[in-house]
């Protein structure tokens, strides 16, 4: 999916990330710049945002009724932080779909062979040996599993 789509959402590479696979290790000095600033932006408005919740819901708390004013400023903050955070998740997204797109080719299409490998390998475990042997009614060779040739009772040459 990576290959044919790398700007889409990549559960399979965002677990990767973890283990150091990170998308700043794709983009070059002055976008993983950008990147980790828009991460840090987007988590001080949402520290802010959350401040201000609380602020709220302190003042209901303790009784203390918040004017009609002081509702609406805190709301408008809240929305002009949550308008700012939306866009600094922009930038990270669109960042991370270029990271995306390099990251491709360096590790996508080399896990993408390594599991055909794989794939390849546990499909050829499992098909059957075949045994040659010779079949008395063609007067030829013929191709058998060992489990048909398991399966049939013969008692004197004959099926039984």
């Amino acid at each position: 999916w990576s290959l044919a789509r790398p700007g889409a959402d990549q559960p399979l590479l965002a677990a990767l990330e973890p283990l150091g696979l990170r998308p700043e290790r794709f983009l070059n000095a002055g976008e993983a710049a950008q990147y980790r600033d828009a991460r840090q932006t987007e988590q001080r408005y949402r520290s802010e945002t959350n401040a201000l919740s609380d602020q709220e819901r302190a003042a209901r708390w303790r009784g203390v009724p918040l004017t009609d004013e002081e509702v609406r400023r805190i709301a408008s903050y809240q929305q002009t932080y949550n308008e700012m955070g939306k866009g600094e998740r922009f930038v990270r997204e669109f960042l991370l779909a270029r990271a995306r797109g390099r990251e491709r080719w360096l590790v996508s299409l080399p896990l993408a062979a390594l599991l055909a490998l794989l794939l390849g390998a546990l499909f050829a475990r499992r098909r059957p040996a075949l045994v040659w042997i010779v079949c008395p009614e063609r007067g030829a060779l013929t191709e058998v599993s060992p489990r048909a040739l398991l399966r049939q009772k013969t008692i004197g040459g004959e099926n039984g």
